[in-house]
């Protein structure tokens, strides 16, 4: 995935090609800054840390992250379920007799008993007559779709190891941030520091970002972008933020060409 734009400086690169010697400072400062802000920003123009998941419009910082954690909870509920949902979803339908004596068989473990009170309850969804203990996370892997989501919101079975799915769901709430942190990975302070990444994103170093420094016929070219951690709507994401970036230096440019005017104007007198 790469980031493309087109700006226009047309009176600052004018004033630029005349005097490139003088003028390569102000160029490389004017693209590492910028270079900086949009990987990740402080201020009110976001970077890209600040709209990838689990930021979101107006949510960052610590309530971004308590949304990631409450994401992966949202989804683990949708893909497996507790003997407690089970006793409740008895009860629903009123079949009280067996809500109790399967109840009774989860206090004791007896998890055969309770697939069989679970069976004899003919109106109980299928889901629910489904009982294993944990498969690992795999059926968490199964459903989530290209946008890192779950699919659907039947559980596929019921756990009866309710400790290895707790670990199992710690495990993926220390992951949130990991895909933020791909690309201030890759991008490694070459430029100076990065602003903005919480601590949360900083505790990883995911794969999958790059950021090139390229020098072509045209001019240096700095290329950032996701490849194997992007995520389906990813691109709509960069587009977003760097529309924003592109906005700010079109602001920022008419007052760098006064300023280097003046500063090739005085080198000339």
């Amino acid at each position: 995935m790469i980031i493309t734009a087109k700006i226009d400086a047309s009176r600052l690169l004018k004033v630029l090609a005349q005097f490139p010697s003088q003028t390569a400072a102000e160029q490389n400062k004017l693209l590492n800054d910028n270079v900086r802000l949009l990987i990740s920003s402080s201020g009110n123009v976001p970077g890209l840390v600040q709209i990838i998941p689990p930021h979101s419009q107006g949510v960052s910082g610590t309530a971004a992250k308590k949304q990631g954690e409450g994401a992966v909870m949202r989804d683990l509920s949708r893909v497996y379920a507790n003997p407690g949902t089970v006793y409740a979803a008895m009860k629903s339908i009123g079949a009280d007799g067996p809500a109790a004596a399967y109840w009774a068989a989860w206090k004791v473990k007896d998890v055969s008993k309770m697939q069989r009170i679970a069976d004899s309850v003919p109106s109980l969804p299928s889901q629910f007559k489904r009982h294993r203990s944990f498969d690992g996370g795999s059926e968490h892997g199964k459903r989530r779709g290209r946008n890192g989501r779950v699919n659907g919101i039947k559980p596929s079975f019921v756990v009866t190891d309710p400790a290895a799915l707790k670990a199992y769901r710690r495990r993926k709430m220390k992951n949130v941030g990991m895909l933020a942190s791909a690309v201030p990975s890759a991008y490694s302070g070459r430029f100076g520091a990065l602003r903005g990444v919480p601590a949360w994103v900083k505790r990883h170093s995911a794969p999958g970002g790059y950021v090139r420094d390229q020098k072509t016929s045209a001019g240096r070219v700095v290329k950032i972008g996701i490849t194997s951690r992007a995520i389906s709507d990813m691109q709509r994401r960069f587009n977003y933020v760097l529309k924003y970036r592109v906005a700010a230096i079109q602001r920022q440019l008419p007052f760098l060409a006064r300023s280097l005017e003046k500063k090739l104007a005085a080198g000339l007198t």
